[in-house]
Formats: C-alpha cells, sequence, structure tokens
C-alpha cells in the first residue's frame, strides 16, 4: 500500500513533466489534441466524470480517536485491529475489515509547485493557459484538473483553451483510475478536497484533502478481502470533517 501511495506520487510527478511536453508538442495541434482527448475518453469514461458535492455526514458516534503526523482524526469503526506503521505512511484495518492508509502530510509534493517551476521561463505563458489560480495551489490545480473533460477539447476552439484543457485532461487520466464511476467534492471548516470513488462499488477510494497553508492530505479507504463491511460515503465524510491538528502538536505551538 505505501509503495503505490509513491508510486501514485511519483507517477503523478512523472504526468506533470509529460503533461508540459505535451504543452509545447500539442500547441497548434488543435485536431490531432482533440481525437487523442476522445481516444482518452473512450479508454477510461471516468475521465467524463465531474467532482459533485460529497453528502453531509451523518450525525455518526466516534468510537476511536487516532493520531499520526501530528493529525488525529475521529473514526466509527472502533480501535485498530491491525497497523503498520512506516517513516511517513500508516496503514490501519479494523475488526470489520474496513481500513484506511494515510500519508504524512508534510511528505506529500506540491504539485502546482512543479509544475511552475519544472518551466519557470514560461510560466507567463503557463499562467494564461491555466489561470494565475489553476497554478496557485496544488487544491486549485486539482479544481481545474477534475473540472475538465474530454468533450470540452475542441478541435476549433481558442488555442489557447485547447491546448490548456488537453495537459489538464491527461493529468485527470493519471489520478482517475478507471474503475472510478463517482467523484465528490467536499469543503469543511478544516478541509476541502476531493473524493474518487463510491465505496459501495469500489474496493478503494482515494482522497486528496487540503488543510491551511495547501497542506495536503491523501487517504485511501479500502476493505480488506473477506471484510463483513465497506465503509459508506457518510463515515468517510464524518473522518474528514473530524481531521485536526493533535493536542500534542497544539501544546508544541
Amino acid at each position: 500500500m505505501e509503495s503505490s501511495t509513491r508510486g501514485r506520487a511519483t507517477t503523478t510527478a512523472a504526468g506533470i513533466l509529460l503533461a508540459l511536453a505535451l504543452f509545447g508538442f500539442l500547441y497548434g495541434r488543435q485536431i490531432a489534441t482533440s481525437i487523442y482527448a476522445w481516444k482518452l475518453g473512450r479508454d477510461n469514461p471516468g475521465l467524463y466524470l465531474v467532482p459533485q458535492p460529497l453528502p453531509l455526514p451523518k450525525a455518526t458516534t466516534s468510537s476511536a480517536t487516532l493520531s499520526y503526523f501530528g493529525y488525529e482524526f475521529d473514526v466509527p469503526w472502533g480501535k485498530p485491529e491491525k497497523e503498520q506503521v512506516w517513516t511517513s505512511s500508516v496503514r490501519i484495518v479494523f475488526k470489520s475489515g474496513v481500513g484506511l492508509f494515510l500519508t504524512d502530510p508534510a511528505t506529500n509534493p506540491d504539485l502546482a509547485a512543479v509544475m511552475r517551476q519544472t518551466r519557470p521561463q514560461e510560466l507567463d505563458k503557463l499562467e494564461a493557459v491555466f489561470g494565475r489560480e489553476t497554478l496557485s495551489s496544488t487544491y486549485g490545480l486539482l479544481k481545474k484538473e477534475y473540472s475538465v473533460t474530454p468533450s470540452q477539447v475542441r478541435p476549433f476552439g481558442k488555442l489557447e483553451e485547447t491546448v490548456g484543457t488537453a495537459v489538464l485532461l491527461v493529468l485527470k487520466s493519471i489520478h482517475v483510475r478507471k474503475d472510478i464511476n463517482q467523484a465528490y467534492s467536499f469543503e469543511f471548516d478544516n478541509l476541502r478536497g476531493f473524493v474518487l470513488g463510491n465505496p459501495e462499488s469500489a474496493r478503494l477510494v482515494t482522497v486528496d484533502g487540503f488543510g491551511s497553508h495547501d497542506l495536503h492530505f491523501q487517504i485511501m479507504f479500502f476493505s480488506v478481502e473477506g471484510a463483513s463491511q465497506r465503509p459508506s460515503l457518510a463515515e468517510i465524510a464524518f473522518v474528514l470533517q473530524s481531521i485536526r491538528p493533535s493536542k500534542q502538536a497544539e501544546q508544541k505551538k
């Protein structure tokens, strides 16, 4: 699980480099770009998904409070039955078979910064195409990325819009797995972000949450083989809404 998450981060960074290479290659090739976008959508229908508001958490009783990497959160599944802790990640499985995998938010890459710093000489052009807000934070980048669909890549539209949408679509194809059939967005007092997947139909639900200063939480909710239950969307929302600095971290301030 840790290697898969790190692999996701590495793949994402590589995807940004690929996307920026496409930025230069596709500029001026609008018809070929629209065909390429259509093929991406044909191979991965999840690229047509646009995040919908995550249902608000129902009244749920916390049965345990967990703390890792300077943050704590409540869970409704009791105390962990299995716990594997590494330097920058943790894998937890509860008695029901529900589990979650969390990475240290301090170690997650700032994807927007990578995009800005990879081609600083073209920053003005990048901002003209994607928008300054999109490149100001990883949250802004993902928000824009998840809003695009293959049908928005038009062969005879404005050049900047065609190229920018195609590049964002490539990034989206890296983040959205082919088995994803639902996507959500959320904004709580302490956290905002995106949920990819519905636990009713997917065994792995991926969350990108952002706290203050664009601090990036990456969480995967899953159920192990033979689990007696799966996490519900309401339970996932309950966990996300409860994320906060740990008492120990607050005392050190």
